[in-house]
C-alpha cells in the first residue's frame, strides 16, 4: 500500500536498504533518510509501498528494474525476472520544500514512482499546496523534479503542464560521478599540496552571503537555502591567509555541489584539494562521495575525470517547472 511513512523503524529500514543498494537513487535517498531521522530535514516527507522493502527486494526495485511501458499502469508491479530476482516497483517519494518556500523538490526511487507521483498525486495535488492550471484558486509554486533518468519523465510532466497552460519547463541534464574507493582521495594525495597560509576547514555561517552571491543559480530566496546547507551539512573550504578561496558544499540529498574557486585563486589546483578533502570527510562519516555535473560545465567534467571519479553512463536530469509569470 502506498502511504506516508513516519515511523522511525520503517524509515530506518528504508535508509538501510537505500545505503545497501548504493546506486543513483540509493545514495540520494539514503542520505536524506539518514538526516531526516536525525531532525536535519524537518520538511521532508516520505511516501512508499513498503512491501518490497520489508521483503528485502528494495535494491532491485531502486535500481529501476521492472519499468512499465508508457500508458500502462504505474502502480502495478512487474512480473519477477528469471532466476527469482524481484522486479517489483517499490516507491519512495520525497516532498521537500526548500528554505525559501518558493520551490518544492520532489524525488522518487524509480521511473514507476515518478509516474505515480505525476499522474496520481501531482495531477490531483493531494500532496502539494500548488495549483493545477485548471484550478487557479489554489496558490502556484515552482517545482523541482530532481535527478531522474527516466526517458519518458519530461513527456509525463508535459501531460500535466501542457504548453498552453503557460507553465515553463527547464531541463538540465547532468552526469553523475561517485567514488567508493577511498584511495582516490587519501589525505596523502592532497595534504602535501597545501602551501604556506593555506588551511582546510568547513565554511562558516558568515560565509553564506558570499557563497550565494557567487553561485551561478543564485536568485531571491536562495540565501536562506545556502545558509541552511552550510550550518546543517558537511562543507569544505580552502582558506588562503584566512580568506575563503575555494569551497564545496553538500546538498540536502547528499551530493557534493556548488564547487567554486574565486577568480584570483584559479589555476592553482585548489579545486582538486577541496574535492578530495570533502570526499575524505564524507567517507569518514560512512557516506559515499558523489556529485552531479551539468553537461555544459566542461571544466568540472575535466576536474572529476582527472580525479578518476567513475562516471555513470546514463544522464540524471533536473526538471524545473515554473508557473506563468503573470500569476
Amino acid at each position: 500500500m502506498f502511504r506516508e511513512i513516519t515511523a522511525d523503524a520503517e524509515l530506518e529500514a528504508m535508509e538501510r536498504h537505500c545505503l545497501e543498494h548504493r546506486g543513483h537513487y540509493g545514495l540520494r535517498m539514503g542520505y536524506v533518510l539518514h538526516n531526516a531521522r536525525r531532525g536535519r530535514v524537518p520538511t521532508a516527507r516520505f511516501y512508499a509501498d513498503l512491501g518490497d522493502v520489508t521483503a528485502g527486494r528494495f535494491a532491485a526495485a531502486a535500481h529501476g528494474a521492472g519499468t512499465t511501458e508508457p500508458g500502462s499502469s504505474p502502480t502495478s508491479a512487474a512480473s519477477p525476472k528469471s532466476g527469482g530476482e524481484s522486479a517489483a516497483c517499490t516507491m519512495i517519494i520525497m516532498v521537500h520544500p526548500t528554505a525559501d518556500e518558493d520551490t518544492i523538490a520532489l524525488d522518487a526511487t524509480t521511473p514507476e514512482a515518478a509516474r505515480v507521483l505525476i499522474h496520481e498525486h501531482l495531477t490531483n495535488f493531494t500532496l502539494l499546496g500548488i495549483a493545477h492550471p485548471s484550478n487557479p484558486q489554489r496558490p502556484r509554486r515552482s517545482i523541482t523534479f530532481s535527478g531522474f533518468d527516466d526517458a519518458h519523465f519530461t513527456e509525463n510532466i508535459r501531460q500535466v503542464f501542457p504548453q498552453e497552460s503557460g507553465f515553463v519547463l527547464k531541463y538540465h541534464p547532468c552526469k553523475m560521478y561517485s567514488a567508493t574507493n577511498p584511495a582516490l582521495f587519501a589525505p596523502e594525495l592532497y595534504l602535501p599540496k597545501l602551501q604556506a597560509g593555506w588551511t582546510l576547514g568547513p565554511l562558516r555561517a558568515e560565509d553564506a552571503p558570499m557563497v550565494n552571491q557567487l553561485w551561478p543559480y543564485s536568485s531571491p530566496g536562495t540565501l536562506g537555502f545556502i545558509a541552511d546547507l552550510i550550518t546543517t551539512y558537511p562543507s569544505m573550504c580552502l582558506f588562503v591567509d584566512g580568506t575563503p578561496a575555494c569551497w564545496c558544499l553538500t546538498q540536502n540529498y547528499g551530493a557534493m555541489g556548488m564547487l567554486h574557486t574565486k577568480d584570483e585563486f584559479k589555476r592553482q589546483g585548489l579545486g582538486k584539494i577541496v574535492m578530495m578533502a570533502l570526499s575524505q570527510h564524507l567517507h569518514s562519516k560512512n557516506h559515499v562521495p558523489f556529485l552531479y555535473v551539468v553537461h555544459p560545465n566542461t571544466a568540472s567534467h575535466g576536474l572529476f575525470k582527472s580525479l578518476n571519479f567513475p562516471q555513470e553512463d546514463r544522464d540524471q536530469s533536473w526538471l524545473l517547472v515554473h508557473p506563468p509569470k503573470d500569476q
